[in-house]
């Protein structure tokens, strides 16, 4: 081969590492060209409906918000996924610890918002949302005692909530970097209602069929004070999820491209 062949074999390698190049940052380039107004509508932080916008913007959104937009880090809503979720209760009829795995959430895709309070000035916002039914299930394990009776077991649990009224309290902060400001959740405390509760917890008592079926019908015949005991996990964690959730597609837009003036 001599020098000519050899210096046009060295340049259409150099091509084809161009061109693979080009393949590999495509993607990359393509995502930093994102726009918030691809997956939400986009509100004016000086519209005088600004609540208003919002709402609508996050009803629009919930087709979206269901399926899941991972090109924007925000995964399906429902069923939402939870690793871990701990309670311990030490007062009360209900004194125990209790761990759930695994956790699967569905019933969120029929959310609807009632009402949302924005002060954009202070970062305040609070959510009136309301869902027909969820339905939690996954692995758990628990120690305690239900009234003056010992109470311990691991399995299976599902609960089932109907009537649900979600009451969120948003508090946001603004942050710098790189020169540009961006909004971030500071903190987000859910409260929740329901209509009714019922729940099942496969194994108590190591599989005693008759003391496992004795208390599970008695959580759901006092299911008011079992809920008002343990709502704090679900409370727990949607505040968890939902911080996580709003940082993760907040901390990808300046706040002037988010809530543009």
């Amino acid at each position: 081969m001599d020098t000519s062949q050899r210096m046009q074999r060295s340049w259409r390698q150099v091509a084809a590492l161009a061109a693979f190049a080009v393949l590999m940052l495509a993607p990359t380039t393509q995502a930093k060209s994102k726009k918030v107004s691809d997956y939400f509508l986009v509100c004016r932080r000086g519209d005088p409906d600004f609540a208003g916008c919002v709402k609508r913007s996050i009803e629009d959104a919930r087709p979206r918000l269901v399926k899941g937009m991972p090109e924007v880090r925000l995964p399906s809503i429902d069923p939402l996924r939870i690793e871990q979720l701990e309670m311990q209760e030490g007062q009360g009829n209900f004194r125990f610890l209790m761990r759930l795995k695994n956790v699967s959430v569905t019933g969120l895709k029929d959310f609807t918002v009632r009402s949302i309070k924005a002060d954009w000035a202070l970062g305040s916002w609070v959510l009136d949302m309301f869902t027909p039914h969820q339905h939690f299930e996954g692995q758990y394990e628990m120690e305690g005692r239900l009234m003056s009776l010992p109470i311990q077991g691991s399995g299976d649990a599902t609960m089932d909530f109907d009537g649900v009224t979600t009451i969120g309290e948003l508090q946001l902060k603004n942050v710098t970097r790189k020169g540009k400001a961006y909004v971030s959740v500071d903190s987000f405390r859910w409260k929740i209602d329901v209509e009714n509760a019922k729940s099942h917890f496969t194994n108590l008592f190591n599989g005693d069929k008759t003391l496992g079926e004795t208390t599970n019908k008695f959580l759901n015949e006092n299911w008011r004070d079992a809920f008002d005991t343990y709502k704090h996990l679900p409370e727990e964690a949607f505040s968890q999820f939902f911080t996580e959730l709003q940082n993760r597609f907040y901390e990808q837009f300046s706040i002037d491209e988010l809530y543009p003036e």
